[in-house]
């Protein structure tokens, strides 16, 4: 199970409730009957789905019945959904927010699942430079990779497969993140940043989950940047992304979309957008975005100029064509104060990646000595987030790094470290390591700095 609230712990807080709206509905609802039939039904689909998700749960646990799991989760997410999106009256025995919670931890149980699965299979994700077939249940199916054609400045045709077009070839090599390189982050292994999360399962899984919800004003949003402090977790949420949505990702920094040839970084971008449309849905992550995005001036370079129009007129292509070609364009800044007005208006979700509560750093704190031996009590674990109060995640990181080579330099020269037969002939690391390490490490995110991202938040 992945950290946070349960399905289970979700279903069990609720179960009483729903008994008790069976049972007691005729003083709560109209007096129509059919009102009353219809809310009575309603309330026993959610204690079904509940039952259903318990059911999951179990099965879970057994390998051969992963498939089976994944189905009951996939019924129960339906129902939740819809329960959450309905209207209902005040008197409505369910909350509604609880409810989309619910539907959440169970996506992500089934998310983990179905990745379990695809694991097991034996597939080849690029054969004979074929394009990769997402498989997956019917209820989860996500869209395939489709042939698109587009003419391309050069006067020929760009295709997926085509590696004699130097552009593919580059974007292939350089730009484009294949499964086996991906390391696997899932959402359970970021602590906190409940919202940000949130929102990007809105904007991918979701939609491909329940398309027929994800219309009109509730359309998922084809730009999201992610900005805050940095060492906050903002690039980790882009690798959980597309390792828990099973979309192509596409990874784009500085070196690989700028060229010394004149002209060629808007050809560049212009075939990383075709080519991300033909083997839809696809993620297109800007890292430090901030770099080749910034604001205009007038005594800017042309080049510069032409690749940021290039990316603006992309973006809102991107748009028109999000019924066919689902592109996410995901953007992480420290500086968004750096990017053109024009390119902030290309996304439409702008959130704030804080630095981690006392919550995330505690859990941050454990998983950092769950890797070693040590003798910290859950006391001195708290006293350690007291005490690393405004440092980011790598800060802590760092920190743990610090602690743990308390032990190693007790013991003196290079000498007395090469005599040591094995790591348990260590001693453990100590509260004591990590004060000395806190003192050492100071945060790297000033106060100032804070008060800056407030400001522009509040622009």
């Amino acid at each position: 199970m992945s950290r946070g609230t349960s399905p289970s712990s979700l279903r069990k807080k609720y179960e009483c409730e729903s008994i008790a709206a069976l049972t007691g509905m005729s003083n709560r609802i109209p007096a129509s009957f059919s009102q009353k039939k219809e809310k009575k039904l309603q309330v026993l689909d959610i204690q079904r789905a509940l039952h259903e998700i318990e059911d999951a749960d179990k099965l879970a646990k057994d390998v051969a019945s992963y498939q089976k799991s994944m189905e009951l989760y996939q019924k129960a997410i339906k129902v939740l959904i819809r329960a959450s999106s309905s209207e209902y009256s005040s008197d409505f025995p369910f909350d509604k927010t609880t409810l989309k919670e619910m539907a959440m931890a169970a996506l992500t149980e089934a998310e983990a699942l179905k990745s379990k699965i695809n694991n097991n299979r034996t597939h080849d994700l690029i054969k004979s430079g074929s394009n990769r077939s997402i498989k997956s249940s019917p209820n989860f199916s996500f869209s395939q990779p489709k042939t698109v054609r587009s003419t391309s400045l050069q006067g020929g045709e760009i295709h997926w497969n085509d590696d004699k077009n130097p552009l593919v070839k580059a974007i292939k090599e350089d730009i484009w993140i294949r499964d086996s390189c991906l390391k696997k982050v899932s959402w359970g292994d970021i602590a906190g940043l409940k919202r940000a999360k949130s929102s990007l399962q809105e904007a991918i899984i979701l939609p491909m989950l329940r398309p027929d919800l994800y219309t009109g004003l509730r359309s998922p949003p084809k730009g999201i940047l992610l900005y805050g402090p940095p060492g906050t977790g903002k690039t980790l949420l882009a690798k959980a992304a597309a390792s828990e949505s099973q979309t192509q990702f596409f990874s784009c920094s500085t070196s690989s979309l700028t060229s010394k040839w004149h002209g060629e970084s808007e050809k560049i971008l212009k075939t990383l957008f075709i080519l991300a449309a033909q083997v839809s849905p696809s993620i297109i992550f800007f890292d430090e975005i901030d770099a080749i995005l910034s604001t205009r001036k007038s005594d800017e370079h042309e080049a510069s100029r032409r690749f940021k129009t290039e990316f603006m007129i992309r973006v809102d292509g991107v748009v028109k064509e999000k019924s066919h070609n689902p592109i996410l364009v995901l953007g992480c800044t420290n500086c968004p104060w750096d990017l053109d007005e024009a390119v902030l208006r290309r996304f439409q979700r702008r959130i704030y990646v804080p630095l981690p509560d006392a919550v995330a750093r505690k859990v941050l704190i454990q998983h950092l000595l769950s890797e070693n031996k040590h003798n910290i009590s859950k006391n001195q674990t708290d006293k350690i987030v007291k005490m690393t109060q405004g440092y980011s995640c790598s800060d802590l990181k760092s920190i743990g790094e610090e602690a743990a080579f308390g032990p190693l330099r007790e013991l003196g020269g290079v000498d007395a470290i090469r005599g040591i037969r094995n790591a348990n002939d260590l001693r453990p690391i100590s509260f004591s390591d990590f004060e000395e390490a806190i003192r050492n490490n100071s945060p790297s995110v000033s106060n100032a700095m804070l008060k800056k991202y407030q400001d522009w938040e509040n622009k």
